[in-house]
């Protein structure tokens, strides 16, 4: 019987009949994985025998097995999987092994950056999900499978050099410093992830990234000042877009994807209250809902319970989110404001206007739902409502000089 033995761990790894089961194929064929009596596996591999087809002693099929040289290469691929494990000389769990194994291609960086952003998606963050596989597409579009052990420092370079000699029709760079950056800095956490999972290991300690990140280049303000926001006030734009955008600011600076997701059951004592839907956070919003914020969400109160009809709105519209921000910067530039506009536009502004006054940093972060990043705001608890309602009132008062009166 061929088992494969770890000569310093008491590993075993073995592919067997499954005498026990039986199904319409046959016993199915499984990798028995063994760590430890607490830690241990027996995985299927999607092939089946019947005893007689199989080679009980070498754990191989016999000629006579229907699907005998299919399962022979099956076979052969995972002994060498199998061998490449022990051959690294040192422990993994059950889990990992599974995974290595019954990965089809394990060396692939492509493949496992597909299901890792898959995963994400799976665990609730769409819009994350959605930057993992842009970023794959930009790598993908230089080389169409890339291996883990590929990716050198001249692998790095020509990578970059590939998208810094694409040019639009001015003859401007298509890719700027700080997009090749995040390209760059999204490769590296995906490789770390699957270093964490033991999917890869490399030889050394060796960092091809260190030196490949070009310059960052000043980005343009994202934020629009008070007095501009004061005219796009003024000339009230008579369109849901002009809501949705001025929404994000009144209810404190939130993200375009919280305005999309909330509903009436965020909305308690009057007060919008949730965890923020962007990914990788657990920050916790809960901001006053002040007068003229309430004037907007009644246009749009329905029976779907959302404040805002985004989701419906995109389900109609293919790119929805595209069309809202190409008609908000063209309908913005029509009344004279030449500044840069994006969906974070009404966030940064929020949080501008909260420093141009002087208020409290910590309680605008607050506000919009930003963590700290501290050892003190561990222990520190939140500040009172009345206190952060007061920055936020001024925040708006700011811009909504005509309403004033009705907020107090």
């Amino acid at each position: 019987m061929f088992r494969h033995f770890s000569d310093i761990f008491k590993m075993e790894i073995e592919i067997k009949l499954d005498k026990v089961k039986l199904r319409k194929k046959g016993h199915p064929i499984i990798i028995s994985i063994f760590v430890s009596k607490s830690d241990r596996q027996y995985p299927v591999t999607g092939y089946y025998s019947m005893p007689e087809d199989w080679n009980e002693k070498k754990n191989i099929p016999k000629i006579s097995h229907p699907l005998y040289y299919g399962l022979m290469e099956f076979i052969h691929k995972t002994n060498i999987k199998i061998n490449r494990i022990l051959e690294r000389r040192y422990l993994m769990s059950s889990e990992e092994i599974k995974n290595f194994i019954l990965n089809d291609n394990p060396d692939s960086l492509v493949k496992f950056w597909k299901k890792y952003a898959d995963e994400i998606r799976k665990n609730g963050s769409e819009s994350n999900a959605i930057v993992y596989e842009n970023r794959l597409k930009a790598l993908t579009s230089f080389k169409s499978d890339v291996l883990f052990k590929e990716v050198t420092y001249d692998f790095l370079v020509k990578y970059k050099e590939f998208h810094f000699s694409k040019k639009t029709k001015s003859g401007k760079k298509r890719v700027s410093n700080n997009t090749m950056t995040l390209y760059l800095k999204t490769m590296k956490s995906v490789i770390k992830e699957a270093k964490k999972r033991r999917l890869y290991v490399p030889e050394d300690s060796y960092d091809p990234f260190d030196g490949t990140y070009p310059k960052s280049t000043p980005t343009i303000d994202k934020y629009l000042a008070i007095e501009e926001m004061r005219t796009i006030i003024k000339f009230n734009y008579k369109h849901k877009f002009y809501d949705f955008f001025i929404l994000c600011f009144l209810l404190g600076g939130i993200d375009y994807i919280d305005l999309k997701n909330l509903t009436y059951d965020h909305v308690k004592n009057g007060r919008v209250v949730f965890e923020r839907f962007k990914g990788g956070t657990h920050e916790i919003i809960n901001n006053y809902i002040f007068p003229h914020t309430w004037v907007i969400l009644e246009k749009y109160k329905d029976d779907s319970g959302y404040l805002v009809p985004i989701h419906q709105l995109e389900k109609e519209r293919f790119q929805f989110r595209d069309s809202y921000m190409h008609k908000i910067r063209r309908w913005i530039k029509s009344i004279g404001i030449e500044s840069y506009v994006s969906t974070k536009t009404p966030r940064y502004t929020f949080i501008n206007i909260g420093k141009q006054l002087l208020l409290s940093r910590d309680i605008i972060m607050e506000l919009t739902g930003h963590s700290h990043g501290d050892v003190h705001s561990i222990y520190e608890g939140k500040y009172p409502d009345h206190v952060k309602d007061e920055v936020h009132r001024k925040i708006i008062d700011a811009v909504f000089l005509d309403w004033i009166n009705e907020i107090k």
